[in-house]
């Protein structure tokens, strides 16, 4: 019941976030002020997870050793019940901007947790939800600030593009394929990761582009003006 009541209020935060931005914030409509604190929370809980205990991101299945009484067991258990909610807002917003791509990642993300969360293994969420990192540099684009949309560019082909095909691969291997679960959780991130593989490819072009226009070089030298922004 505590589960329930708590999804429903995240559900209400969301979209009483959008109707206020709706109401009272007209000149920032381009800032997406569900996604950007979605992504925020996740990121850091997430991140916090995995620098406190590192031992679960190669054993994310058992949190039997965390304590139920401990901070980080409540981010296990609330967590994935928080981005559930988000991907109820995430559909909705979709249907708004008429963005077939959004939906499908709002439901895809609403049915894996779903899922996993009937047969209480909702807590394996917390490692792909690192990798809405990028997602808080790209609430930023409206602001056309170079600095912020190579830190969107950056952070989005390490995390969607490299880290969270290998956490893919890695969740697939550790579990039976036998069931409802394994195979939700297959079709589920095979979708997100074909779904990033799209949306990157279109970054890398607008990218491209962008650098041929300002600094008239091959897309090539893009990699060493990622360097400097990779270690600050």
């Amino acid at each position: 019941m505590l589960d329930a009541s708590f999804f429903i209020l995240c559900q209400l935060f969301f979209f009483t976030v959008h109707i206020l931005q709706t109401i009272f914030a007209d000149w920032i409509q381009s800032f997406d002020f569900c996604s950007f604190i979605h992504a925020v929370i996740t990121t850091v809980l997430s991140h916090y997870i995995f620098v406190t205990h590192p031992s679960k991101l190669v054993n994310i299945f058992d949190i039997s050793d965390i304590s139920e009484s401990s901070f980080s067991h409540s981010v296990f258990k609330y967590l994935p019940l928080f981005s559930m909610a988000y991907g109820v807002y995430d559909i909705f917003s979709g249907i708004l901007q008429k963005r077939w791509d959004f939906i499908l990642h709002g439901v895809v993300m609403l049915t894996i947790i779903f899922i996993a969360y009937i047969q209480d293994k909702s807590h394996v969420a917390v490692l792909p939800m690192t990798t809405e990192l990028s997602t808080i540099f790209l609430a930023f684009r409206s602001f056309n600030n170079m600095k912020i949309n190579m830190c969107f560019a950056f952070t989005f082909f390490l995390y969607r593009l490299i880290l969270l095909p290998c956490i893919s691969f890695y969740i697939l291997a550790k579990i039976c394929m036998d069931n409802v679960f394994a195979s939700t959780l297959s079709i589920g991130q095979g979708t997100l990761n074909s779904l990033n593989g799209m949306w990157g490819y279109k970054i890398y072009k607008i990218i491209r582009k962008l650098f041929n226009r300002q600094f008239d070089s091959p897309p090539i030298l893009l990699l060493e003006y990622f360097s400097p922004i990779a270690h600050k």
